[in-house]
């Protein structure tokens, strides 16, 4: 397995994948965010009303 790391900002839910990495590959993403996102009673992430984005119904 190889690995490499990249920065980017989400746009719609959407990352881009750098150019480098072929179509078809499998991957393996680990996520890790700036802000931590709040933990509904349900176990469900929901993102933090008031910050650019609407909390999750």
């Amino acid at each position: 397995m190889q690995a490499i790391e990249f920065e980017t900002i989400a746009h719609g839910h959407t990352i881009r994948i750098p150019d480098t990495v072929p179509d078809g590959v499998r991957l393996r993403v680990r996520l890790l965010m700036d802000e931590q996102p709040a933990i509904t009673a349900e176990g469900d992430l929901k993102v933090q009303a008031g910050r650019g984005l609407q909390p999750r119904s």
